[in-house]
């Protein structure tokens, strides 16, 4: 009778239930998928999400405390290619089972390591589902930005040398996806020259890095005043987050994030609606601006049209292709002694993000 409970034991648990990540990577997918129950330690780089930096700590990203990892008992331990090899190696030497993962060049490859590590934790319906759902989101905004003017962008991922996202890199991916020219695209090693930028002229640059660095290569570039970035103040410092080494759903907000830079008419800042009375007077001054590009006039003062808020609820598939739910408002005028109207959508998660139904 005991033998038969051990081999149904065996059974219900084939996967792992102690497991160690090397990687930040790794141990944001581990809570994505849910399975950080069975996370027992991770490196001080595992910071994200809030929960992880509570598990114990086995060391830095190039050197692990092998000690602590064994006296964790843990049955698998999660290595990414950041870490020392030869450390890697002492511990499959001690019957440690160690799996290695790599790093991704592109969306494909991000999902193929998420796929990998779903089915090492046991979570393979749900990583599937997740790669499905993100998937069909980057098909979303690609076909939005498709035919759209591509920008030439410069982004910069180190300093002192300067160092920029080459071809095979998941950042040169997250560009052309966004719709974008990625400048550095034919460097071998990412290494570049600012003499390079100011010869191909971007039209949008920008600093993936983390604190007061960032802003000291923003001034840096505003000095060169004939690049196009510069004169349009197109240079924008993002966090480096979101372009490390991504989640397949970080991945696509870093895309959401570029498209807004690359094309801000289809994708804009979050801000709350307030009231119906914001809601009209926003509803009358974007119209005013749709009548000067429609009529090529501006002669609407507020006395002369009308905002009425319908109350009206709709969906409108943004980029994020959630359907997002919004009002509608209404403006009316005359122009040429004929009535016309204009009607303006609010989301209420986008203040910005308008849609102009038709002129009637």
């Amino acid at each position: 009778m005991n033998l038969i409970f051990v081999a149904l034991l065996f059974v219900v648990n084939p996967y792992p239930q102690r497991i160690i990540s090397l990687g930040p990577v790794i141990t944001e997918e581990i809570y994505l998928l849910e399975a950080n129950d069975k996370l027992v330690g991770n490196t001080i780089y595992c910071q994200i999400p809030q929960d992880a930096q509570k598990k114990e700590k086995i060391g830095t990203l190039m050197e692990i405390n092998i000690e602590k990892i064994v006296s964790l008992k843990p049955d698998i331990v999660l290595a990414i290619p950041l870490n020392n090899p030869k450390q890697l190696e002492k511990l499959k030497n001690m019957g440690i089972k160690v799996i290695n993962f790599s790093s991704p060049e592109n969306f494909q490859q991000i999902c193929e390591d998420f796929l990998k590590l779903g089915d090492i934790v046991g979570k393979e319906f749900e990583s599937m589902e997740i790669i499905n759902q993100t998937s069909e989101k980057i098909d979303s905004i690609c076909k939005q930005v498709e035919n759209l003017p591509k920008p030439k962008v410069f982004i910069e991922v180190g300093a002192n040398p300067l160092f920029t996202a080459p071809k095979h890199s998941f950042i040169h991916n997250l560009i052309e996806l966004g719709g974008g020219i990625n400048i550095g695209e034919d460097t071998k090693n990412g290494l570049y020259s600012r003499e390079k930028v100011l010869k191909q002229n971007p039209d949008i640059i920008i600093i993936i890095t983390m604190g007061v660095v960032g802003e000291q290569e923003k001034e840096i570039w505003q000095k060169y005043k004939t690049i196009n970035a510069v004169k349009n103040n197109k240079i924008y410092v993002l966090d480096s987050y979101r372009y490390c080494s991504p989640t397949p759903v970080v991945f696509v907000e870093a895309l959401e994030e570029l498209v807004g830079i690359f094309h801000p008419e289809i994708c804009l800042k979050k801000t709350e609606i307030l009231n119906e009375n914001i809601i009209c007077k926003l509803a009358a001054d974007l119209a005013n601006q749709e009548c000067e590009k429609i009529y090529g006039t501006h002669p609407f003062l507020p006395e002369h049209y009308k905002a009425e808020f319908s109350g009206e609820r709709w969906e409108w598939g943004h980029i994020d292709a959630a359907g997002i739910k919004g009002y509608s408002a209404e403006v009316s005028f005359k122009k040429d002694g004929t009535d016309k109207k204009v009607q303006v959508f609010f989301s209420t998660d986008r203040l910005n993000s308008t849609q102009r139904k038709g002129i009637k």
